[in-house]
């Protein structure tokens, strides 16, 4: 999921995070919430299998899943530059 496609669905469980850092299949985000550590969803992991150049690293801005169970996946990576339009805190 691109992030377009998370604000255009709004969905309730799509977040937004910058990360920090990478490690073997999870990243470690910076949220609204603080830090997160989030594996990666099956169409992300598709996207990385076929390019390795869509593994998101630091600074990267990418959509995150909240799932019931409390994992959080992230989903995609947002394209440009969202800091300018996303503010960290909702007012």
């Amino acid at each position: 999921m691109t992030a377009e496609a998370a604000m255009a669905a709004g969905r309730p469980d799509a977040w937004f995070g910058c990360v920090l850092s990478v490690e073997t299949g999870v990243a470690v985000v910076l949220t609204d919430e603080g830090e997160v550590r989030a594996s990666f969803g099956g169409g992300m992991l598709c996207r990385i299998a076929r390019d390795r150049s869509c593994l998101p690293g630091p600074g990267d801005w990418v959509v995150l899943r909240h799932w019931p169970d409390r994992r959080v996946t992230v989903e995609g990576a947002a394209a440009g530059r969202l800091a300018d339009v996303i503010p960290m805190r909702r007012r």
